[in-house]
């Protein structure tokens, strides 16, 4: 009987969805499906002064359309968006080629090493850019330095150009992922018969690696075009007055604006501006798949007829980005040390006592409190409902199964500004405090989908055979779970568990708009932010750095853990 038998024969179940996987299902539905059902019904309504008036209305919808303003700042969105998004995908894929085809050894701890600067702080990325285009930034100094300018260059630090280069710094790690796992599933024999079809370098790169690769191409362009178009916080830190983003101004609207209604209906044009670009950019790439076929096209490519020069154009691109994403890292720590009332350049001295003023902070203490409280709600909390959910995703059949695949990484998909005024007009309908308990609630379901990720992960390598011969010998399917499931799939729990600990107390975007009074770490930098930069942000960000990179690395310990022993115990000849 093969193993699919075995698993239905021994694991039966709810036809629809299965009792292990509704609770995370009701959760999802709850803090996310009825909030945005909420945003948009917000949508119709209109604002009075403090109140809002629940009567059907398209006013919304028409002061935005007779607004050139509102268009004007969305239409602005969506090409800055659209701008950052093809830059960080053309780095991107240079960087994810150089480590698949070119570094060889070296490629995987370059891949480290990229991934070590998304799994920093958001907040201190945000922050380190500061310390390199601020006023008294390095670059700024640099330039007076040399002549080229007798005062510091504001748009640096303030308008698009500045939001440009702040995002593409943030998220350039992101679309790095996608396209490389897509240029890993590139079968390099492919290249070789080109080559030995005659076909040259730009022809095998156009018919064969691009078409190939294209699916991480357009995840990596996606993610990154909506996670820039909603960011709110880094147009707010570095867009100044000339730097608007529709984000920021549904920001506004659901804080100083006091404006729900007209709010929720920005989101929703929002969304479907998204649509609109998103959908173009996919005719656009059909078009451009169907030209690189075309018989001139790969004549023109044909290896007589272009000659490409030998220059490692993708090595050095991927040094660069390294040098791009690590510098204001590194300038971050440097400055910690600074005895300047500046957090930024002239160096004045080495010193720890701004380590000493934020480690004896009464508020650093309180936020501090505030946000490992919310990570560890979360944490309990989404490990009662991620871990069922993964088991179900792997070793059972039912109909719901595509959709309940789709709702447990919605919120990966949904822009975090969405999500935190969606909850927001939710609580606020309901009466909800706003306070610790709806951060940790949101912070469960954003965390699930990478903890059902991890662990289902993990699961799919086990071998059901295992399980099965555990009935085979009397035992029952919960002490089959108990002690045999669990105890293989602790190492990834434990990691999955200290990763979502890692997500929760970096998270910002969402809690926002619903911790209320009460501020954890990356919204209290942010408050502080907004009064004036002071060297103890330096000292802040470093400690919340080292913070989450110890926390990944004892995720990795702990899931690369598991494998190591096995492999130990294949070479022995035993079985794990």
């Amino acid at each position: 009987m093969s193993n699919k038998l075995h698993m239905t024969r021994r694991l039966p179940g709810a036809r629809f969805l299965p009792a292990g996987a509704a609770p995370a299902a009701a959760y999802l539905a709850i803090l996310l499906v009825v909030p945005l059902v909420v945003l948009v019904t917000y949508s119709f309504w209109k604002a009075d002064f403090l109140s809002v008036t629940r009567t059907f209305t398209l006013e919304n919808y028409t002061r935005f359309f007779s607004n050139d303003l509102y268009i004007s700042i969305l239409v602005k969105t969506l090409l800055t968006s659209f701008c950052v998004s093809s830059v960080i995908v053309f780095i991107a894929y240079q960087v994810a080629y150089a480590i698949v085809f070119r570094f060889k050894v070296w490629g995987p701890r370059i891949l480290v090493l990229i991934m070590a600067t998304l799994l920093s702080s958001y907040i201190v990325r945000l922050f380190s850019l500061t310390t390199i285009l601020g006023t008294n930034g390095i670059l700024n100094m640099a330039l007076m330095g040399l002549g080229i300018t007798d005062e510091p260059l504001t748009y640096l630090l303030y308008g698009y150009p500045a939001i440009i280069i702040t995002l593409v710094y943030v998220y350039l790690p992101i679309a790095v992922l996608p396209i490389f796992a897509g240029l890993q599933g590139v079968d390099r024999t492919l290249h070789e018969a080109s080559r030995d079809l005659g076909v040259g370098s730009i022809g095998t790169f156009t018919r064969v690696t691009l078409p190939l690769s294209m699916r991480g191409v357009r995840t990596a362009f996606a993610f990154c075009f909506i996670l820039s178009a909603a960011d709110y916080v880094a147009p707010q830190m570095v867009g100044g007055v000339d730097g608007q983003m529709i984000g920021a101004v549904i920001a506004n609207q659901f804080g100083g604006g006091s404006n729900y209604p007209f709010g929720a209906m920005l989101s929703i044009m929002m969304i479907c501006g998204f649509g609109v670009v998103l959908g173009f950019c996919l005719l656009v790439e059909k078009l451009v798949v169907r030209i690189s076929r075309c018989h001139f096209w790969a004549r023109m490519n044909g290896a007589k007829r272009v000659r490409v020069p030998d220059v490692p154009l993708t090595e050095t691109t991927t040094l660069l980005a390294l040098v791009f994403l690590f510098t204001p890292l590194l300038t971050v720590f440097v400055f910690s040390f600074n005895d300047t009332p500046n957090p930024g350049l002239p160096f004045g001295g080495i010193t720890l006592h701004w380590y000493a003023d934020v480690l004896t902070d009464a508020q650093f203490h309180r936020v501090l409190l505030t946000s490992l409280r919310v990570a560890g709600i979360a944490l309990l909390g989404v490990m009662v409902l991620a871990v069922p959910v993964a088991l179900v995703l792997v070793r059972r059949r039912f109909l719901l199964k595509k959709p309940l695949n789709m709702l447990i990484f919605a919120p990966m998909a949904v822009p975090g500004v969405v999500i935190g005024v969606a909850l927001l007009a939710t609580f606020v309908t309901l009466n909800v405090p706003l306070g610790t308990e709806t951060a940790a609630a949101a912070h469960i379901m954003l965390v699930i989908p990478f903890v059902v990720q991890v662990v289902r992960t993990r699961f799919e390598s086990v071998d059901a055979n295992i399980e099965e011969a555990a009935h085979d010998l009397g035992s029952s399917s919960f002490r089959t779970l108990r002690t045999v499931t669990l105890p293989i799939l602790l190492p990834a729990i434990l990691g999955a568990g200290i990763l979502a600990a890692a997500i929760s107390l970096d998270e910002l975007l969402v809690t926002n708009f619903i911790i209320g009074r009460d501020a954890t770490i990356p919204v209290w930098i942010v408050s502080q932010l907004r009064t004036g930069l002071s060297p103890a942000l330096n000292v802040v960000a470093i400690l919340m750095l080292v913070g989450t990179l110890v926390l990944i690395g004892l995720a990795g310990l702990l899931l690369n853990g598991r494998k190591r022993a096995r492999q130990r115990a294949t070479t022995e000849g035993i079985d794990v």
